[in-house]
């Protein structure tokens, strides 16, 4: 809108003459359209953001170990609950067909060991990628919680039954099978997570990419009336 200079009325920006008191208005001048001889871009482009300048990369937040350990023992446990229900399961039909066979309580017997020790080693070997390079100390730490919660029950109970004569004798006679199952978990989680670790090295890029940067470039072209 303009304003009327005899009046004080407004006006449309395209009238020439005030639809008042006809008075000529002042017509203001439009903005040239010739571009200068020469241009610089910085004075087009806008200024570089903050991402594309250089600045330090923040390291990936390690998870703690105690969360490592946990989820690896919940993960234990709950598959050992599920190889025990699997092996009952089997244990009754072999029951139901035939009660007093030797050949098939040993196979109702290896299915529920084979189950715990795929509880035992899985977990470890699954979280390869979160666990790296400390998967060896994670799995030594879940599986000595592991063995600590379910071996002393498990020997009182057969002494409580009779099925062995004490519990400490047996513990003591074959406390070389637990160091065994400690070693095997260390090795296979050591190993899975260096192994793990190395292939996120050989899929991350060689070197980061560099920022771009952002120099004063001069544009020349002629102007739209220039001949």
């Amino acid at each position: 809108m303009q304003r009327c200079p005899w009046c004080g009325v407004r006006n449309l920006d395209s009238d020439t003459h005030c639809f008042n008191c006809d008075g000529p208005l002042e017509q203001q001048s439009a903005p040239s359209t010739t571009a200068p001889a020469t241009m610089d871009l910085k004075d087009i482009l806008p200024p570089p953001s903050v991402t594309e300048e250089a600045r330090p990369r923040r390291a990936p937040r390690k998870t703690p170990l105690v969360a490592l350990v946990g989820v690896s023992l919940f993960m234990k446990l709950f598959y050992l609950v599920l190889s025990l229900g699997f092996s009952c399961i089997v244990t009754l039909l072999v029951i139901w067909l035939a009660y007093s066979n030797f050949a098939a309580a040993m196979m109702c017997l290896s299915i529920f060991l084979a189950g715990a020790l795929f509880a035992y080693i899985y977990p470890d070997v699954s979280r390869r990628a979160i666990n790296g390079r400390r998967g060896g100390l994670v799995a030594f730490l879940s599986d000595l919680v592991f063995l600590g919660i379910l071996v002393p029950p498990l020997l009182l109970f057969l002494e409580k039954r009779t099925y062995i004569q004490s519990a400490y004798s047996v513990f003591s006679r074959y406390f070389w099978v637990f160091v065994a199952l400690l070693l095997l978990g260390f090795l296979v989680g050591y190993i899975s997570g260096n192994m793990a670790e190395r292939r996120k090295k050989e899929k991350a890029p060689l070197s980061p990419v560099a920022p771009r940067k952002t120099g004063v470039l001069s544009l020349e072209y002629k102007g739209k009336h220039s001949k």
